[in-house]
């Protein structure tokens, strides 16, 4: 059985994982590349998810 100071210690270790990830994740330090893979189709890669995108002449689909 985990003992009451471990589980203590598991949950402060992924707390602290968890607020350096969010202050790494600001607006100032998130990047954002595009990368087009085919005529009219884009993709936007990410820290948090990558994003599709085509483009043609009826609109625009994500």
């Amino acid at each position: 059985m985990v003992s009451i100071k471990f589980a203590a210690l598991l949950v402060l270790l992924a707390k602290s994982w968890l607020q350096l990830a969010l202050v790494q994740l600001t607006r100032d330090t998130v990047q954002v590349r595009s990368n087009q893979v085919g005529d009219g189709t884009y993709m936007f890669i990410g820290a948090v998810g990558n994003i599709a995108i085509s483009t043609d002449n009826d609109g625009v689909l994500i």
